[in-house]
């Protein structure tokens, strides 16, 4: 992924620094910076998109297939790649 400075994102999406860091405060972890959020939303979105061409009615609904499918649900099995991950 190709990190952003935060005045780029800024700049990017025509707010000002305090104006983006502001809005989006409530939404930002401890690990989190205002790039990675913005990316991992645009993920989930397309993620969404996906799921909905593929017939299912919602996250949840996505979910519980998933889960039935593979034993863990989608958070479990991204941590789990995640951990296993050496790179």
């Amino acid at each position: 992924m190709h990190e952003l400075s935060p005045s780029d994102t800024a700049r990017l999406s025509t707010l000002t620094l305090n104006v983006l860091t502001a809005a989006l405060a409530g939404a930002l972890d401890a690990q989190s910076t205002v790039p990675s959020h913005i990316w991992r939303r645009a993920l989930m979105a397309q993620i969404h998109a996906i799921a909905a061409r593929w017939g299912f009615t919602s996250p949840a609904h996505f979910s519980q297939a998933f889960r039935t499918a593979y034993g863990l649900s989608p958070r479990q099995f991204r941590q789990q790649c995640t951990t296993v991950r050496t790179d």
